[in-house]
């Protein structure tokens, strides 16, 4: 009965108690976060809200509660009901809960924590820009509830347009903030420009103001958070504030600021605030702003600290200030649509372009910052409400190169380094980086700089005395510094030829010793360093006192409680004394002193430190280590130009530009042993004759009158490599050879007076051992010997150089040994070709950390090189130390390595040496993986190379000739040769793979082989496309073996007959039937493609899309010589036969045409007949007056056989290479004139040429008919001045002589009505020959040099007889040249006489002797008479014109 009560009880309160109508919730920060929140929500319903809060959780039960406080302000903004409550008093670092209860009923329970009000560390989540991309957005909203930040800072843009639907989904999203437990995290909201108004903020957070600038202090003064506003001015009011809260928040540990627009955008896409640069950024420097974070861009960026400043090599105001700058972080990307980060500066640190905010850890001694990407979110793990530093699994850390944790030291707090320990100072120019003790790195500036080491040469140079009886020792095998068993000693260290010149300026000086025993623990030392005051102090005696009794200098150099020395052999900074540059000074000043002398030190004390002396290992005694500025008149050498070299002599020149002040008055300027006048600074010398071997340069200048003041530089430049061998790598493969070995490599390195040699790390393939045994066959620095954090220029190096270069295909380094581990040390191997550096491989710790890198193998490709090294250095963060290389897989003093493999270090060139698996002979080269093996590539200097193209393709580009010995192409490889590309094989082609020839409309390869074709090869051959008129080809194979069935299925763009697909427009041309023919497929498959003869195709031009515009032959390629026959048939086209090029090369037409001549038509058409696709003037026609001309590979065209046939023959002399078109003309003759025609579509041409061997009659082989011997309906040709039958002449050759005095009938063939122009389209003869163009039916002469005759067809025109060609050096009248102009021949029993006659003319006929045998008055209107003389006998006639102003021509003719 009682549970049914208490069931009924609760069931009612639900009912009453109902869920009130809020949503939105928000918590916000604008004051002291350890006392004071803010809660704001959205009042959907209901009415009289009031919250209920307390330090314990009672759920919903709001009497539970201890206390109630009413709505402080309401505002209807943005279709929201906006509530705000302000609690105040609260108590630091301490769990509120809270509910909301209406008229409606009650929220659910939120609870929030109070920031605590001591310095504990704190966390804080910035960005901002989260605009209308709601999947990222909502991803940043649930990471923050599972990072659980004391407070997030977001720097507006939580909107794209500002709207009412834009923030209630803004609001709604922000729910994901609230963790699943119900807690709530502040946010410190600033304004961007998408919220458009003032009052956005203000009205949804409810800020101080509506400016919305204010500043937050979490902990006890722990950090200041400015949030500004940069949508106002910047200046004035806001301005006045910030610089006086600034001023005044002196004593806060850490200031950071936040605000939307950045001033130096890291995108194109946004302009530079300058204004804000102006207000803020020196205000933030002077007042210790260590952190900004900006938005606005989308983009993500963090810089280096940096200080406003113009000083030289700032980057838009800024330059890097590691010290005491600030950084700036942020550009948003909370979810704004991104933009690309593409506008870096030289103090970035790092930039990106994804979505993300920014984690900040504070505590008292540092800041450190990271950037989230945020689109993992949902698969992040969640960190505790009591521990929000530990981050979570899964969390996506932006980690660029330099490190994925910014951290900001406190330098108020900071200890800083010991005075000398090495350091970066960030400047590329200076070099031995050290503190200075007062947390400063400061650097030497390389070009002033000159540093030595001296170390202790000789056994009496280092000595001990014992200070109870002054027993000197000098041959010890250690330094005692200064007990030695219990007795206190001193020690005397003499360091000889010390070369300061005069003047120099002493920048540093220490000793440097190595540890020879480990110091008991905690054996405190405490040792004082004097100089000897003597001008050139001696070397040390056994005679009693002989250190102690040395003058010692005023200056002294304390050196306290010395690092424990705890391993041995170690030469690191804690071996190595404070500054004695006082010391030295005082020794050089002393009057006497001069360069080249010596100076002791001496060493007193208590305590014990041992190190090594030069008696037990000279490469261990005490360095004198000195910096100086040598103060001299050369300030600087630069880099000029640098020579090419002569591959004669394997020599270079390399200009330097000298800088000087105060340059002697006389003397030379010395520069690597050669001398220059001395003229102004800066001075330009040029070095020649230098050795190209590939090394780094050392450049050591002087002016002969100082000869004590020398500049030196190091490695200023690099040789280039040896070039007699055109680059081409001099070795073969060969797996016993360390090319680091080989007599004429190079070693270098940066570890000087290190560990080991440079040589001791490599590996003999030949002894299967090292090339030496050493103690541990190590290079490197000395153990515990710290570098700072160098980059990849200033690390370690060890290099090999080869004056020529090297194919290399297999590399093994070994990393350190395992008690000087490097997990974070950087290292690059990279090679260099040409003076390029290109990296084979790099990475963090990995192999380097006592593993073995081993690259490349024996089926590799090799690369070409005549340097390789390998750096090792920094990450910025970590110093490298102990930095070193071993060698791997021998037997040292020490160390049994003999069972490891990979044996290290090795550089070789294994065999066979490709990924082809070919092995390569000396003479041969090979084309394997996209790359030249055993050379660069054939060339057309290479006849006598081999070449194998072993895998891929190889191309021979347009326009390239190429020529070898023999040249195999393997299985699966392929070789293309391009258009107007050339392939001479002197020996033989073997082809296993694909062997393809291409052409275009205008360029054709080549292929010439002397010896034998294995294996066929296929040629992409251009050929028209149909097009009804001119779509045809004469073309023919440039193979054999190939069938037509074969032909057509491989090429399906062959063009067919519409009405029947078995019929292709391809086939021969019948003599005997004197057409073409068209081949089916069902019945002429079998049919072979023969060499030598021409056929007609066309390609379909609807397929060019697939298959381009060729067609494809595929066969064997003929090699040798071969005749084919011709024919002459009683037919239409009686002895017209079609041949072609059988060569997939050019054949030289001149070879070809003086060979087969005499196969050729007797008369008018002894010539070749190109078809060039020209509707009206369709045929290029080759004689004997044709030069330089090629014809192309697989190029058909017509000859005329002589009576009875004849044999055309070719042969292997014939193929050239070339790169023309087909049937473009080449002459070369004394003169040509070009005639052409043209009605505004069409043009036809003809040619005369003046040649010393052709005459005014038949000349065979040098005058040429038109095709067929008539002429078509639009044309223009000649009649033979002499021995004229009629036959229309394409091609017409005059006598030298005949320039002067010639009438050349022309013909014109066109219809009524066309509108012509007459015209010289190209002419070479002598500018002194007039070129006359006479109308006898218009009764007119045109100068056609300089004009061109137009005129309308009256009628047809099909005939000679109106128009002549006058050549000579007078101007023509008409009167004059009357008859001159008239065309007179014979032709079947008649006397023909073409042209019009402008006066009563008489003809009379002689025969041989002189008797008149016919007389006849000629006609003066008709164009064209016949005089019958059929019933003459054949024989000699001349004839005689007289007109009546007793004007003659006489002409002999011929009567058949």
């Amino acid at each position: 009965m009682k549970i049914k009560i208490a069931f009924t009880c609760t069931l009612l309160l639900s009912i009453f108690y109902g869920y009130s109508n809020t949503d939105k919730y928000r918590l916000i920060l604008r004051d002291d976060p350890s006392t004071t929140i803010t809660i704001g929500w959205n009042q959907i319903s209901g009415t009289e809200p009031v919250l209920h809060y307390g330090t314990v959780d009672h759920g919903t039960n709001i009497g539970d509660y201890t206390f109630s406080v009413p709505v402080d302000s309401s505002i209807s903004y943005k279709g929201m009901n906006n509530q705000f409550v302000r609690l105040i008093n609260l108590t630091p670092n301490t769990n509120y809960y809270f509910v909301i209860e209406d008229t409606e009923g009650t929220s659910q329970r939120f609870w929030f924590r109070t920031a605590p009000n001591d310095n504990s560390r704190l966390s804080f989540i910035a960005g901002g820009d989260s605009r209308n991309n709601r999947t990222p957005r909502q991803d940043a909203n649930l990471l923050v509830s599972k990072l659980k930040p004391h407070a997030v800072l977001f720097g507006g843009d939580m909107t794209d347009d500002n709207s009412e639907a834009e923030w209630r989904n803004w609001l709604d999203d922000w729910q994901l903030t609230t963790a699943s437990d119900g807690r709530m995290f502040p946010i410190i909201p600033a304004r961007g420009n998408h919220e458009t108004d003032p009052e956005t903020i203000y009205n949804l957070f409810n800020t101080t103001n509506s400016d919305s600038y204010y500043a937050v202090t979490f902990g006890d003064n722990l950090i200041r958070i400015y949030t500004l506003n940069s949508e106002v001015s910047v200046l004035g009011d806001q301005k006045t504030w910030l610089e006086n809260d600034l001023t005044s928040s002196y004593d806060v540990t850490w200031k950071m600021a936040q605000y939307h627009k950045p001033m130096r955008p890291h995108t194109s896409a946004k302009a530079e605030n300058n204004n804000q640069y102006t207000a803020w950024a020196n205000l933030f420097y002077d007042n210790n702003v260590r952190l900004v974070v900006d938005c606005d861009s989308h983009i993500t960026k963090t810089t280096w600290p940096v200080k406003p400043s113009f000083e030289q090599g700032n980057d838009e105001g800024f330059v890097i200030d590691q010290t005491n700058g600030t950084v700036y972080t942020g550009e948003g990307g909370w979810g704004a649509p991104l933009r690309p980060n593409n506008d870096p500066k030289s103090w970035t640190r790092n930039s990106g372009s994804f979505n993300q905010f920014k984690l900040i850890l504070v505590e008292e001694s540092k800041i450190e910052l990271r950037t989230i990407n945020v689109n993992n979110a949902s698969s992040v793990g969640e960190v505790s409400n009591t521990d929000p530093f530990t981050l979570p699994s899964g969390l996506n850390v932006f980690s660029p190169p330099t490190g994925n944790v910014v951290t900001i030291d406190n330098n108020a707090l900071a200890v800083c380094p010991p005075q000398g320990s090495p350091c970066d100072d960030g400047n590329s120019a200076t070099v031995f980086d050290e503190e200075d003790g007062s947390c400063h790195c400061i650097g030497l500036e390389e070009n002033l700089l000159t540093y030595a080491t001296i170390p202790i040469s000789t056994s009496s140079d280092d000595a001990e005395e014992i200070i109870s009886n002054n027993l000197v020792n000098i041959a010890s095998s250690d330094l005692e510094m200064v007990n030695d068993n219990g007795n206190n000693q001193i020690v005397g260290l003499r360091f000889n030829n010390i070369n300061i010149p005069e003047g120099a300026t002493l920048l540093r000086a220490y000793i440097q010793f190595e540890t020879d025993e480990i110091n008991d623990p905690g054996d405190s030392t405490d040792l004082i360093i004097h100089g000897e005051l003597d001008v050139n102090s001696n070397t040390f005696s056994v005679t009693n006192n002989n250190i102690s009794s040395r003058t010692l200098t005023a200056n002294t150099t304390e050196w306290n409680n010395v690092d424990d020395w705890s391993a041995i052999d170690v030469a690191s900074y804690s071996q190595r004394t404070p500054a004695i540059t006082d010391i030295v000074d005082e020794v050089i000043s002393q009057e006497g002193w001069i360069s080249g002398n010596s100076i002791t030190f001496i060493i007193s004390g208590t305590g014990k430190r041992v190190a090594k002396s030069f008696d037990e290992n000279d490469l261990g005694a005490p360095k004198l280590l000195l910096y100086y500025n040598s103060n001299c008149p050369i300030t600087s050498i630069a880099i000029g130009t640098q020579g090419v070299c002569d591959d004669s002599n394997d020599t270079y020149f390399q200009d330097l530009i000298i800088e000087f002040n105060d340059a002697p008055a006389t003397g030379t300027l010395n520069v690597n042993g050669q001398s220059f006048a001395i003229e102004t600074s800066p001075q330009t010398i040029t070095l020649t004759d230098l050795e190209a071997n590939g090394l780094e340069v050392d450049v050591v200048a002087f002016f002969s009158d100082e000869v004590n003041c020398v500049y030196e530089n190091k490695l200023v430049f690099e040789a280039p490599s040896k070039c007699s061998l055109n680059g081409v790598p001099d070795n073969l493969p060969d797996d016993n050879t360390n090319l680091a070995l080989l007599e004429e490599a190079t070693l270098s390195g940066s570890a000087e007076d290190g560990k080991g040699s440079l040589e001791e790390i490599l590996y003999n393939p030949t002894s299967n051992d090292y090339i030496v045994s050493t103690t541990w066959n190590e290079y490197g620095v000395d153990t515990n010997v710290n570098l700072g954090t160098p980059n990849v220029e200033n690390g370690f190096k060890w290099q090999v150089n080869w004056p020529n270069v090297k194919y290399i295909n297999y590399i093994t380094f070994g990393g350190t040994y395992p008690n000087q581990a490097q997990p974070n040390t950087l290292w690059r191997i990279s090679y260099r070709r040409d003076g390029i550096w290109t990296v084979i491989d790099e990475g963090q710790g990995a192999w380097i950390d006592s593993g073995i890198y081993e690259w490349g193998g024996p089926e590799f490709n090799p690369i070409k090189a005549d340097a390789l090294r390998i750096q090792a250095y920094s990450d910025g963060q970590n110093d490298l130390v102990s930095i070193h290389l071993r060698g791997r897989g021998g037997i040292s003093n020490n160390t049994n390595d003999s069972a490891t493999t990979p044996k290290a270090t090795l550089i070789q060139y294994l065999a066979p040496g490709n990924d082809c698996g070919i092995n390569i002979a000396a003479n041969e080269m090979l084309y394997c993986g996209d790359s030249w093996i055993n050379g660069d590539g054939p060339t057309d200097t290479t006849e006598t190379k081999d070449i194998i193209i072993g895998n891929g393709t190889y191309t021979i580009p347009i326009e390239t000739d190429i020529e070898v010995n023999n040249i195999e192409v393997a299985g699966g490889a392929s070789v293309i040769i391009k258009e107007g590309g050339s392939l001479t094989v002197n020996g033989n082609l073997t082809n296993n793979g694909s062997f393809q020839l291409q052409s275009s409309s205008t360029s054709y390869s080549s292929l010439i082989v002397e010896g034998i074709v294995i294996g066929t090869v296929s040629y992409k051959r251009h050929v028209n496309s149909y097009n009804g008129i001119t779509g045809n080809d004469l073309i023919s194979s440039p193979f054999s073996g190939q069938t037509f069935g074969s032909f057509a299925s491989d090429n399906t763009n062959l063009f067919e007959n519409p009405n029947n697909d078995d019929q292709k427009l391809f086939g021969p041309f019948n003599e005997t039937l004197g057409s073409y023919q068209n081949y089916f497929v069902s019945t002429d498959a079998s049919l072979t493609l023969n060499k030598g003869v021409g056929y007609r195709a066309a390609r379909d031009a609807s397929e060019d899309a697939i298959n381009g515009t060729t067609l494809t032959f595929i066969g064997n390629v003929e090699t040798s010589g071969f005749n084919i026959p011709i024919t002459e048939s009683a037919s239409s086209f009686s002895g017209w036969n079609l041949i072609g090029n059988p060569y997939p090369s050019y054949i030289d037409f001149e070879t070809f045409f003086d060979l087969n001549k005499a196969q050729l038509d007797i008369g008018v058409s002894q010539a070749v007949y190109g078809y060039d696709g020209n509707a009206s003037n369709g045929w290029t026609i080759l004689n004997s007056l044709t030069s330089n001309f090629l014809i192309a590979p697989g190029q058909g065209f017509f000859v005329k056989a002589k009576p009875d046939g004849g044999s055309i023959a070719f042969t292997k002399e014939m193929r050239v290479n070339g790169s023309s078109d087909d049937f473009i003309l080449g002459r070369t003759n004394i003169g040509l004139v070009r005639i052409s025609i043209d009605n505004g579509l069409d043009n036809y041409e003809t040619d005369i040429y003046f040649n010393s061997n052709a005459t005014l009659g038949l000349d065979p082989g040098y005058d040429a008919s038109l095709f067929g011997g008539t002429a078509p309906n639009f044309s223009v040709y000649t009649h033979l001045v002499e021995q004229n039958t009629g036959t229309p002449m394409a091609i017409q050759a005059l006598g030298e002589n005949d320039l002067n005095d010639a009438v050349v009938p022309l013909g014109i063939h066109v219809s009524q009505g066309e509108s012509i122009t007459v015209r010289v389209s190209q002419m070479s003869i002598p500018n002194t020959v007039n070129v006359y163009l006479e109308d006898t039916f218009n009764n007119t002469f045109t100068l056609l040099n300089s004009n061109t005759y137009n005129f309308v067809a009256e009628n047809d025109i099909n005939q000679t007889g109106r128009f002549f060609l006058h050549f000579g050096g007078t101007v023509l009248g008409t009167i004059d040249r009357e008859l001159d102009g008239v065309s007179i021949y014979t032709k079947d029993k008649s006397i023909i006489i073409e042209g019009k006659l402008k006066s009563n003319t008489e003809l009379i006929l002689f025969d041989i002797h002189g008797k008149i045998i016919k007389k006849k008055n000629l006609e003066t209107k008709s164009l064209e008479q016949h005089i019958n003389v059929s019933t003459l006998a054949p024989g000699i006639y001349i004839l005689q014109l007289k007109n009546k102003e007793d004007q003659r021509r006489i002409k002999k003719i011929v009567i058949k």
